[in-house]
């Protein structure tokens, strides 16, 4: 019963791994590959069956579904990554709201003493606001500083006063208080603004460099600061000036501000010791590093349903593709424990 019986016809015993009648079989697997070639299907037998059924309409959304989400994950990543972030984004208006109206109370001033400032009044940023306070043209003290302005240390005691109390206020000497304190503009000291162009400077954010850039020990932090202009007008600027003022005398664009006003003015403003510069830099650190990290965050989680969603269109799209299944399970498990991480963690 076990002993094998020669293939009929032949007197040869079949060889090991072929079937007996594998002779029948050939023509029946060419005709299959015939018909693949030609874009037939081939079932089991051999024999040809239906083509497959056109792409749904719904396949197809979800095709195109998948790739918009594709596009707006990259696009979002790529803007998280390289756009400019500006951290310290605080309500700067009002500042320079003060900032017009230490402007424009020096127009006025001049306009009330034949269109020219006594020496004495522009020696200094100090001695030009005690001048404006003795005037009664501009009395406030608080128009010139900043509460978080970072050379404070987080500890702001702003002078209530620029003059001290005397019965004769066209002589009060300056406070102490009020000198030397780290006042938030810089002023050009120039005896008469209104006979200059409408597009010079003449007080603006301290800090300024020649570059056209500000320090990190301004008010804003580095991240660009205010110019009021003689023509009344005040212009702030996003990091920096990026050649937008215009060189007195000529009308060339430059960077300089220095280069904005006529030759040989004077410029007046508080400048940090290096002790408390090195603060203001070390703390802007830790503020960008602190905010930068909950901007991450919250990217990740804005990315986390984007990507909930184009696991559901993938799957959708390719509902029989379990490799693809299980690797944007691993993908999506990943999100959601970085998603975590940031949540509880950090």
């Amino acid at each position: 019963g076990g002993t094998p019986t020669p293939a009929p016809g032949t007197g040869a015993l079949p060889r090991k791994g072929k079937h007996p009648g594998g002779g029948a079989c050939r023509p029946r697997l060419q005709a299959g590959l015939s018909r693949l070639a030609g874009g037939e299907r081939v079932g089991e037998t051999g024999t040809a069956v239906d083509p497959a059924p056109p792409i749904s309409k719904l396949r197809w959304l979800g095709r195109a579904l998948v790739v918009a989400l594709l596009l707006l994950t990259v696009g979002y990543v790529l803007v998280i990554l390289f756009w400019p972030v500006r951290v310290f984004s605080s309500n700067f208006g009002s500042n320079r709201a003060d900032l017009a109206t230490i402007g424009k109370s020096r127009m006025i001033c001049e306009g009330d003493h034949n269109d020219r400032l006594p020496p004495e009044a522009v020696t200094d940023a100090y001695i030009f606001a005690a001048y404006l306070a003795r005037t009664g043209v501009l009395n406030s003290s608080a128009v010139w500083f900043y509460e978080f302005d970072p050379v404070w240390r987080g500890n702001p005691h702003l002078p209530a006063i620029i003059l001290t109390p005397a019965q004769d206020k066209q002589h009060a000497p300056v406070s102490p208080d009020f000198l030397g304190s780290p006042l938030a503009w810089a002023v050009a000291l120039v005896p008469s603004a209104v006979a200059l162009p409408a597009e010079t400077p003449i007080i603006w954010t301290r800090g300024l460099r020649p570059d056209g850039t500000w320090r990190e020990d301004s008010i804003e932090r580095g991240e660009g600061g205010s110019i009021f202009f003689v023509g009344g007008n005040v212009i702030h600027y996003r990091t920096n000036i990026e050649g937008k003022l215009h060189k007195f005398g000529t009308g060339e664009p430059t960077s300089n501000i220095i280069d904005a006003l006529p030759p040989g003015t004077r410029i007046s403003e508080y400048t940090p010791s290096p002790d408390v510069a090195g603060y203001a830099r070390e703390l802007n650190r830790k503020i960008k590093q602190e905010r930068l990290n909950a901007i991450v965050r919250s990217s990740l989680f804005a990315l986390l349903p984007l990507l909930l969603v184009l696991g559901g269109c993938f799957a959708v799209t390719h509902p029989t593709c379990g490799w693809l299944r299980r690797r944007l399970g691993l993908l999506i498990g990943l999100i959601c424990a970085v998603w975590f991480w940031g949540l509880f963690f950090d």
